[in-house]
């Protein structure tokens, strides 16, 4: 299998890769197959011109996200603190956090006084929220990129975003950017939403969505979902081949056996263990998802307690599939003695390097679509329609 490229890797490559493009919602797909319908297709919302200047002034009342930036970073390039803090939203906390930053010396922006230009590189827009992918030049001609944040109700806001803070909403903004840049100069067949009937749509909204907005861009996918295992157990059993005829079902039941003969205090044989059932280096923390009330959130395990945790289910509840040239994506549900149900989960099969799907990978494929799955926002939503 390909190694993965890292995700931030991917996000530099995807702002610095950006053409000209018209704002619009277009249906693309997110992982295609160049022979067959095997898609997952995201209503991607805006792109911009690369590179876009920043008309910086001071605007007696800013109506638009471009606009209150633009007069933002005039407020900060003449020192204007106080006023800068007037533009941020109040209901969230934002104008507070600013103000208690600015007093704390923990955000210092004095530098803001040598700005020479500011250039928008991207503009995605969710619900009532516009992030737009910004960056600055100094008189020097230093360059220094960021996400900005606007929150457009009544009128807009700015969010306050703390330096380098990541969440899940971010992650699936730069990942569906970087899926649509990904596309450019490949074929792949359009679709129509016609074509659309039979797929499982999942639309997934804005976690802090204040509701009440003239105008929402949506976040949707449309998954060919296939249900053929739906519902099925896979349970340990002595001989997976008398009970199972099915290689997937099979090799689930072998995915399962092989956590109850690892030894964890042999630190070579765990590494070598773990290295083949994630198809990457042991040495990396393990994503798995657990509940946190009614949501899904990513932990990150190390392979001990990872190994603890497999072999702490009975059996699992499969769900469902998707798949593309190279990889097969199988959803499902732990369950636990008690009867209990953990929150979705997904193993990969190498359909390249083993066509006969007789080894489940579990975190890792390096495929970039698999990045979705390990996504908070998406996949709670995802687990509503199909995790029952």
């Amino acid at each position: 299998m390909k190694i993965k490229i890292k995700f931030f890797i991917l996000v530099i490559i995807a702002i610095y890769s950006c053409k000209v493009f018209a704002a619009k919602l277009e249906l693309l797909p997110i992982t295609y197959d160049s022979h067959n319908s095997s898609f997952i297709l995201s209503e991607f919302v805006e792109d911009t011109i690369d590179g876009r200047l920043l008309n910086l002034a001071d605007i007696k009342s800013p109506r638009t996200a471009e606009q209150v930036l633009a007069k933002y970073y005039w407020l900060l390039k003449n020192g204007n603190t106080d006023k800068a803090s007037s533009l941020y939203y109040i209901d969230d906390g934002s104008q507070e956090e600013f103000i208690k930053a600015i007093k704390s010396k923990k955000l210092k922006l004095e530098g803001f006084k040598n700005l020479s230009e500011v250039k928008i590189n991207h503009i995605q827009r969710w619900s009532s929220f516009v992030y737009l992918w910004i960056t600055f030049i100094s008189e020097t001609g230093n360059k220094f990129s960021l996400k900005e944040k606007v929150n457009c109700t009544s009128e807009c806001k700015i969010v306050f975003t703390r330096f380098l803070e990541k969440n899940e909403i971010d992650e699936l903004l730069e990942i569906n950017l970087f899926t649509y840049k990904m596309l450019e100069g490949k074929i792949y067949r359009r679709v129509s939403q016609s074509d659309l009937i039979d797929f499982t749509k999942v639309t997934v909204n804005h976690p802090k969505d204040l509701g009440g907005v003239n105008k929402t861009y949506p976040m949707s996918f449309y998954l060919n979902f296939d249900k053929t295992y739906s519902k099925k157990i896979i349970s340990r059993k002595d001989d997976c081949n008398i009970t199972y005829k099915s290689n997937v079902e099979l090799a689930m039941c072998v995915f399962l056996n092989k956590f109850e003969s690892i030894n964890v205090l042999e630190p070579e044989k765990l590494a070598k263990f773990i290295s083949e059932v994630r198809g990457i280096s042991y040495r990396e923390a393990i994503v798995v998802m657990r509940y946190s009330g009614k949501h899904i959130e990513k932990k990150f395990y190390q392979p001990k307690p990872f190994i603890q945790w497999v072999t702490s289910w009975s059996a699992v509840k499969l769900l469902g599939s998707l798949e593309n040239e190279s990889t097969y994506f199988l959803f499902f549900k732990p369950k636990f003695e008690s009867g209990r149900e953990g929150p979705i989960q997904v193993v990969t099969f190498d359909k390249i390097n083993d066509p006969n799907y007789s080894t489940a990978i579990y975190g890792n494929n390096g495929e970039d679509t698999y990045l979705y799955f390990q996504n908070e926002v998406f996949l709670t939503e995802l687990s509503n329609i199909i995790g029952e």
